[in-house]
């Protein structure tokens, strides 16, 4: 059995938006959220991987960026591929999935990419981009 809570692209940079709750996240865009042994063993752990950044959506509860993931073997598991960027207190990072379906997203009036790793959080709390 793997040792993962999650797999994500890990942002390489600092260079997110600011946020706008008490929560900050903006560190990673979830793949695969408690992986089996068969999602996370194909996961390409270690992978540098473009993010381009696609849309965003700001509410009451939440600050999400839509992202496109460019990595051929990549599914979210979600369906949704955002980065969490803040939510409001007593709010998940979660809550961003739902906050993306049944909000209105914005396109973004230009192209930015950002680059991040694939890797994983462990149960101890650790990120890992090698296995």
């Amino acid at each position: 059995m793997n040792d993962a809570i999650y797999t994500a692209v890990f942002v390489d940079s600092d260079d997110m938006p600011a946020t706008v709750h008490s929560n900050e996240f903006r560190s990673h865009a979830t793949i695969q959220f408690r992986p089996t042994d068969e999602q996370f063993d194909s996961t390409p752990i270690g992978a540098s991987v473009r993010m381009t950044i696609t849309g965003f959506i700001t509410t009451d509860s939440a600050q999400v960026i839509t992202v496109q993931i460019h990595h051929d073997s990549i599914v979210v598991g979600s369906g949704v591929p955002h980065i969490t960027i803040s939510t409001a207190e007593g709010v998940a990072p979660v809550e961003s999935i739902s906050t993306i379906k049944e909000g209105v997203v914005t396109a973004a009036c230009a192209t930015y990419d950002v680059w991040g790793t694939v890797g994983y959080m462990s149960k101890a709390g650790k990120v890992h981009t090698t296995r």
